[in-house]
């Protein structure tokens, strides 16, 4: 509807503050949402509501167990939620 506010996800929220729990990562107090400007063809207002500066969730890490001896971890830069842009489906049915 034209003029409504966007409104979070609350179960969205919940699922991100979990994975940055198991990633072992900082769980920031605050996080913004930001306009990203570009041209989609799925957002008519023409921008995409994302987080970027101020994710939910910063800096983590996942352990990747490589063989039973051996494993690596890996660093996680952060944890964003954004708008879903949805796709864009088109099918073509010949018969």
């Amino acid at each position: 509807m034209p003029g409504m506010l966007p409104v979070i996800n609350r179960e969205c929220v919940a699922q991100a503050v979990r994975t940055g729990l198991a990633l072992k990562a900082k769980i920031n107090c605050r996080s913004t949402f930001d306009r990203k400007n570009y041209f989609y063809p799925d957002l008519p207002q023409g921008y995409q509501i994302s987080q970027y500066k101020s994710p939910i969730v910063g800096e983590g890490e996942i352990q990747v167990d490589l063989t039973p001896e051996h494993s690596i971890r890996v660093g996680v830069e952060r944890l964003h939620l954004e708008q879903d842009a949805a796709s864009r489906c088109t099918t073509s049915r010949r018969r």
